[in-house]
């Protein structure tokens, strides 16, 4: 659940882009839709929980955004240059 990476963030990162996180996430799930992983669950639950696991380990926001975008490129229709220009040469480079 995203609430959940959210109020993580939150307890460590009081400047941190929320809503540019929250962009990440809706636009993950919406290039990830319909995609099932081999278990059955949504495609978005691992990046989700991937993302998590970074801001337990309290990244900075771009490495949580890769997370959360990490399988975009690889498994759509999406290129590393729509994920430049929406969110930046920093987290497509990651």
């Amino acid at each position: 659940m995203l609430q959940e990476l959210i109020d993580e963030i939150k307890e460590y990162n009081k400047n941190s882009n929320l809503e540019l996180i929250r962009r990440a996430y809706e636009f993950a799930r919406e290039a990830h839709k319909g995609q099932k992983r081999i278990s059955g669950e949504d495609f978005i639950e691992h990046p989700l929980e991937t993302a998590k696991i970074l801001a337990k380990l309290r990244l900075d926001d771009n490495s949580i955004i890769a997370a959360l975008l990490h399988d975009v490129v690889e498994d759509t229709t999406i290129s590393l240059k729509d994920i430049e220009e929406k969110f930046g040469k920093e987290v497509a480079e990651l």
